[in-house]
């Protein structure tokens, strides 16, 4: 499935009037060659899968109707400088701000007029005038903390992003790192909508969302990314009232290359990184850090992990993830790299169902150990209505990890084994993990004792159970 160009007439006259009264266009019109979608193949790799899991596929793409140019809040812009000085100008102007919706005419902006990337503050909606005909080669910030400027909802809708500069994108809240799309400060209620997104291996995320409260991503692809191809997260993991809504995101590629040369967390000259996600761990599809809700997700070629849910350090719960497909996760020759669903320790009662993990993946999912702090344990979280086919290991309870459940989840391949839970299944004891209606099949002939176990202390004797039968 590719990318459709629509055509819409919204008032042709007034286009035409708008687009004669500029002198010269930075843009060259777009001529279609948008790239195909990874949404166009099998979910979980074969329709008989995703059928027994119930997994959908991300939809493409919508056509959506234009402001009208008519209103004095509509306006249609020809190049990058005339975006950025109109938003500047609206700004500065004495009345009550208002949301704008600033239309862009349809072809490819180098952005070479800005000082780097666009710098959206106030609440502006930015449209492409169709969908897909707008390709920005810088990426664009929202955010501020101006309350008069912030009068509702701000977003991006139908623009492509192809970022082979870095020097064009957006500066992080990590030094060094820089994204193609972020929000911030006060711009909350804001959207992403029917957005292709290429990042060449050179920017670090792809779309880097830390004002979340209202926020709403839909229809997007994020390919070749180096860090994370989607953050989410809000400040001190402030609470929210709704949860973010994601839905219908394709995620294609992420990793660092460079830091695949040097050895597992360490720097070239063999001392440790001082960074939690450090070489060979910080490449994630999605980071969820806060209360969201995830449907209908495809995750391909992640060094790391496919998606994590993290917040800083406080209680994350509230979190839905329904239809995800993950494959291609780490690489097979690196024991460790290649986590389908990464949880975080201090990640309470999220709900993961409906999902394939595939099996070019390591593990399927991991449950963080506690780090010897049983109040920040994963607790309390529901994995159910599953398949997974990772190679190596389907699902790890790490030390500490409990009170968590597995439900109908089809079980495939694992060399070592489908379940492992280490020190935190103790029988008739206060940290307890459940399962039921687990399937076995295609796992090595090595026998059941090794199949689904648990470890525990007793008087410093080590304790294989097994629940296998």
């Amino acid at each position: 499935m590719r990318w459709v160009r629509l055509g819409w007439t919204i008032g042709g006259a007034i286009l035409m009037g708008c687009q004669g009264n500029v002198a010269s266009v930075e843009t060259h019109l777009a001529q279609g060659n948008l790239t195909a979608r990874l949404s166009g193949s099998e979910p979980c790799g074969s329709a008989a899968n995703a059928t027994l899991v119930g997994v959908q596929a991300p939809l493409d793409p919508q056509p959506y109707t234009l402001p009208d140019l008519r209103a004095p809040t509509t306006h249609f812009v020809t190049s990058a400088a005339m975006l950025q000085s109109r938003i500047w100008q609206l700004n500065a102007a004495p009345h009550p701000h208002q949301v704008h919706d600033i239309i862009v005419q349809n072809g490819i902006y180098n952005g070479n007029s800005l000082s780097g990337h666009l710098s959206v503050t106030g609440s502006y909606r930015i449209w492409a005038e169709t969908p897909g005909g707008v390709e920005f080669q810088f990426g664009v910030a929202f955010g501020g903390y101006d309350d008069t400027l912030f009068v509702g909802e701000s977003g991006i809708r139908g623009v492509n992003f192809n970022i082979t500069d870095l020097r064009k994108a957006v500066p992080t809240g990590v030094i060094g790192r820089r994204a193609a799309v972020a929000n911030w400060g006060r711009a909350e209620d804001f959207y992403v909508r029917d957005v292709e997104l290429d990042g060449h291996y050179v920017i670090d995320y792809g779309l880097e969302l830390r004002q979340s409260r209202g926020l709403v991503v839909e229809r997007v692809e994020l390919r070749n990314i180096k860090k994370i191809a989607l953050l989410s997260e809000l400040p001190n993991a402030e609470s929210m009232d709704t949860p973010a809504q994601m839905q219908d995101i394709v995620v294609a590629g992420v990793i660092d290359t460079a830091w695949q040369q040097q050895p597992l967390c360490q720097t070239p000259e063999g001392n440790a990184v001082d960074d939690p996600y450090c070489p060979g761990t910080a490449e994630i599809g999605i980071w969820i850090g806060e209360e969201a809700t995830l449907n209908r997700v495809r995750i391909r070629d992640v060094y790391w992990a496919g998606i994590v849910t993290a917040s800083n350090g406080e209680i994350l719960d509230d979190v839905t993830m329904r239809s995800i497909d993950i494959d291609d996760i780490g690489d097979d020759q690196v024991y460790g790299a290649g986590t389908g669903v990464y949880v975080e320790r201090t990640t309470h009662g999220i709900l993961l169902e409906n999902f394939c993990i595939g099996p070019e993946t390591e593990r399927g999912i991991n449950l963080e150990w506690d780090h010897f702090d049983p109040n920040t344990s994963a607790r309390f979280n529901t994995f159910g209505n599953g398949l997974i086919e990772s190679w190596y290991a389907g699902v790890y309870m790490d030390y500490g990890s409990r009170d968590n459940h597995l439900r109908k989840i089809v079980f495939r391949n694992a060399s070592w084994a489908p379940v492992s839970m280490y020190h935190n299944h103790l029988p008739g004891g206060c940290v307890q993990n459940t399962w039921e209606n687990l399937v076995f099949e295609n796992l090595p002939a090595s026998a059941c004792d090794d199949v689904v176990f648990s470890y525990y202390q007793t008087d410093c004797a080590t304790i294989t159970e097994s629940v296998c039968d």
